[in-house]
C-alpha cells in the first residue's frame, strides 16, 4: 500500500520542487533481514518499504547502483531524508531541467513549461 501511494502520489500529484511524506513505517514489518556483526549473526523484521527506501538512498549517494529494477530510484527523486518512522522524498525542482532535462519526468516537464509561461505572463502584466 505505501509503495503504491508512492508511485501514485508522488509521480503525478506532486509537483517538482515539493516534498512528498511517508509516515507510520513501523506498523508494516513484513521484511526479514540477516545480519552478521563482529560474529554475531541473527534476523529482524523490517518494514519492506523502509527497506526500499533505503536502497533507493543508496543509490542517490553512491556512485555504485544496487542491482534489481525494485532498488532504481524513482525518476525525479533528488533528495530522500528518513528518520525513525518516516521518510520525505524532495522531487527535483524546475530549474533542474537547465541543467539536466532527463531528471524529470515528461509530465513535470510539461507542468514546468506551463508555469514558466505564466510567470512570464504575470511579470509582463
Amino acid at each position: 500500500m505505501i509503495m503504491a501511494s508512492f508511485k501514485v502520489l508522488f509521480d503525478t500529484a506532486l509537483k517538482p520542487g515539493g516534498t512528498y511524506f511517508v509516515e507510520d513505517l513501523h506498523y508494516q514489518r513484513n521484511a526479514s533481514v540477516t545480519y552478521n556483526v563482529n560474529g554475531r549473526r541473527g534476523r529482524y523484521r523490517i518494514s519492506l518499504a523502509l527497506q526500499t527506501f533505503s536502497h533507493w538512498h543508496i543509490n542517490l549517494t553512491n556512485r555504485r547502483r544496487l542491482p534489481g529494477l525494485h532498488n532504481r530510484t524513482p525518476k525525479g527523486v533528488m533528495n530522500i531524508d528518513c528518520y525513525h518512522d518516516m521518510c520525505a522524498f524532495t522531487k527535483y525542482s524546475c530549474s533542474a531541467l537547465i541543467d539536466d532535462p532527463s531528471l524529470l519526468a515528461p509530465h513535470d516537464v510539461q507542468w514546468c513549461k506551463r508555469d514558466g509561461e505564466k510567470r512570464k505572463e504575470l511579470s509582463t502584466s
